[in-house]
């Protein structure tokens, strides 16, 4: 168990979504996993660029310099595990080992079959919510042979593995030396959505707890109701 005692005092990943967790108590979360990894180290940035063709964009370098990987689930429930609206109190965190990014997206796993068999019922309000993201290590994205897993074509790495059905890639152009976020459906086949900026997604990730993304112009929860 880990507790978190601290509200954000800078404009970082951490230190946003702990905030914005900290704001979330009061509607009966029950954080479930909160966790991530070592910094990067310059030898895994070295060999990123490599495969990229290019240095590794702002966003990005800043994010994995911070912690290579990291991974959160929330929901809500009314029971006396939930989290309650006081700063004053530690956050609860429940695990912090990294979730692998093929139990977030298995929806016979334990994972989605705990969140489907929740009994949203008993909120006063007649639904919960969730929140979830699940970002690999700059190994596991970049080594993984996505094209075999997801059909996905060269260029497309795994970033946000925070669905079954839905998941973000990296999309990598070499021609403008950049990356940017890749939305996609239906198990990674369809990615008719319009990519979205790094920087974007991630504030985006931490100021709403990953409970939505942002994506053509809407927030799309990652589960809103049984």
């Amino acid at each position: 168990m880990t507790q978190y005692n601290y509200p954000a005092t800078t404009d970082r990943f951490r230190e946003r979504l702990i905030a914005s967790l900290f704001a979330s108590r009061a509607n009966g979360i029950r954080i479930r996993n909160l966790a991530f990894g070592p910094p990067a180290s310059p030898e895994i940035f070295k060999q990123v660029e490599e495969r990229l063709g290019f240095p590794v964009p702002p966003a990005m370098r800043s994010f994995f310099a911070a912690h290579d990987g990291a991974s959160m689930l929330f929901h809500r429930v009314d029971d006396l595990a939930a989290e309650i609206d006081d700063r004053s109190v530690p956050l609860h965190v429940e695990d912090s080992t990294l979730l692998r990014w093929n139990d977030a997206m298995h929806d016979g796993g334990r994972i989605w079959t705990e969140i489907d068999a929740a009994d949203f019922g008993r909120s006063e309000y007649g639904f919960f919510y969730v929140g979830m993201f699940c970002i690999p290590s700059l190994a596991e994205m970049f080594e993984t042979d996505w094209r075999a897993i997801f059909g996905w074509p060269a260029g497309l790495v795994l970033f946000d593995a925070f669905h079954p059905f839905r998941a973000s890639a990296l999309a990598v152009d070499a021609a403008t030396r950049s990356v940017r976020v890749q939305p996609t459906s239906d198990h990674g086949a369809d990615r008719d959505a319009a990519q979205v900026e790094l920087a974007d997604y991630l504030h985006v990730l931490a100021d709403r707890s990953g409970a939505e993304r942002r994506i053509d112009g809407h927030y799309l929860p990652v589960r809103s109701h049984g």
